[in-house]
């Protein structure tokens, strides 16, 4: 790409308060948005990083819906006249700056218009900003970005910020209980549908709200992510999804676990695949029956054309 992209250290540093609050406070993720603006020479300057009502942990956020379409009205308003588009940035705090499988999940999202942009950042001050051409072939490419200007203190009142937009993250999802399948609420890490779900061994769809899916969950992404930065080995990683299988079948009796992988399996799909995919229901597990009736269930359903 031929155009230069930048942002003023002010705007650089006000990204970084939020994502060390957002550690230092909950050990966690955050993110939000910004605007990219054509300049008169064809570049993009990024600028003005908001935080909004989110949900919050240590491997994920959630943009609040009603707060996000808020944010696109008042800006899409201000800016109408200008060539411009939506950032939507996030960080990840102690780890690499890296796209992860629910990263790159998010930036599609943004496929609808012609191009988009998405930035991730660390504590160390590292990042990708990734531009994604839609239209009219896909194409995606991380470019450099460029910091300008003297870097300013950024006001204290960001630390009441953060208190005040962030939540810890509850998972909500669509459940199968007695004979009966209820949609849930998308809560991934902005609009994304969560219902759609697999594991290697069964490739349903499954769901579920409750706290051993959330566990389940919560933890793949964790070490999907210690994985790619290089905390934990191959090796490593099964132990953990064999430490985590443990607690689902004695401590929740859950009829989930997580799908162990092959080494190989594990390094070709752990930049792309989200956590769902990772998550399989045991068929010996004592609800068994009822995941069949809901296999039965889905099967009626397909027979009249129906998702």
């Amino acid at each position: 790409m031929n155009q230069e992209f930048y942002m003023s250290q002010k705007d650089w540093g006000k990204i970084q308060q939020y994502a060390q609050q957002a550690y230092d406070s909950k050990k966690a993720e955050i993110g939000g948005m910004l605007v990219a603006i054509e300049d008169k020479d064809g570049d993009w300057e990024l600028k003005d990083p908001v935080i909004l009502k989110q949900q919050i942990s240590a491997s994920n956020c959630v943009l609040d819906k009603d707060d996000l379409a808020l944010y696109y009205t008042k800006v899409g308003t201000k800016l109408k006249k200008k060539n411009f588009r939506f950032v939507w940035w996030h960080s990840h705090h102690t780890m690499d700056a890296f796209w992860s499988g629910t990263d790159l999940n998010a930036i599609k999202e943004y496929s609808d218009g012609d191009f988009s942009f998405a930035l991730v950042i660390n504590l160390k001050e590292e990042y990708k900003l990734r531009v994604s051409v839609w239209k009219p072939i896909e194409v995606h490419e991380d470019v450099e970005l460029m910091l300008i200007g003297d870097s300013k203190k950024i006001p204290k009142k960001i630390v009441d910020e953060v208190t005040d937009k962030c939540s810890s993250i509850v998972h909500q999802y669509g459940t199968w209980k007695k004979g009966a399948y209820s949609q849930g609420k998308s809560n991934q890490m902005t609009l994304m549908d969560t219902t759609k779900v697999g594991g290697q061994k069964y490739n349903q769809e499954l769901s579920g709200d409750s706290q051993d899916y959330i566990y389940a969950y919560t933890l793949v992404d964790e070490m999907n992510k210690q994985y790619c930065d290089g905390r934990i080995t191959y090796n490593g990683w099964i132990v953990k999804a064999q430490q985590v299988n443990t607690l689902l079948k004695t401590t929740y009796d859950s009829i989930y676990r997580v799908e162990l992988m092959t080494e190989t399996a594990l390094a070709d799909n752990v930049m792309l695949a989200t956590p769902h995919e990772y998550i399989t229901i045991d068929p010996n597990a004592q609800y068994e029956a009822e995941y069949e009736d809901w296999i039965d269930f889905k099967s009626y359903n397909a027979s009249y054309g129906v998702d």
